[in-house]
């Protein structure tokens, strides 16, 4: 009877704050470890690019502490990653097939924020797509892609386009 308890007894077992605390430490170190590697930085490139001790960088490789989140973004910029490859599971090892550097993945997102303004400035006017291409030349089919983010506005239709909408 006691051995059927048991796995009652360890369901509602109270949760381990700092065992999951140590775990996620150790967790992030590997992935600052890798992104270093991966970068070709030395453990004295990263100190002295803080301004701290190499003993504190290889503390949070090892898992023993951990950066703060403006030394996360500091260090995601060093490397050349997204700051969200220090809250991942994967290491950059284990997706080598196409790396993705923070300037790419920052085009990406702005050309989509910039897609969603123009959108936004054309339907305020109650225009439409065809609306706006008959009054700069640029195709529905382009428009639509720059609206979405599938494709970037070149400058000079930019300029073009805010215009066109009243905006600068």
């Amino acid at each position: 009877a006691a051995a059927a308890n048991t796995p009652a007894r360890e369901a509602h077992a109270p949760y381990d704050h700092e065992q999951s605390y140590t775990l996620r430490g150790r967790m992030l170190g590997v992935l600052l470890r890798d992104a270093r590697v991966n970068a070709s930085r030395s453990l004295e490139d990263v100190a002295g690019y803080l301004h701290i001790g190499a003993v504190e960088i290889e503390g949070w490789e090892w898992g023993e502490s951990s950066p703060s989140l403006p030394q996360l973004e500091l260090l995601a910029y060093f490397f050349d990653v997204p700051v969200s490859h220090f809250w991942g599971l994967k290491t950059l090892g284990s997706e080598r097939a196409k790396p993705v550097s923070a300037q790419e993945e920052f085009v990406i997102l702005r050309t989509r924020m910039i897609g969603a303004l123009l959108r936004q400035s054309r339907e305020e006017i109650k225009w439409s797509v065809e609306d706006l291409a008959a009054r700069t030349a640029i195709s529905a089919q382009e428009l639509h892609d720059y609206e979405v983010g599938e494709a970037p506005i070149p400058m000079h239709e930019l300029a073009v386009l805010a215009n066109a909408v009243n905006k600068t």
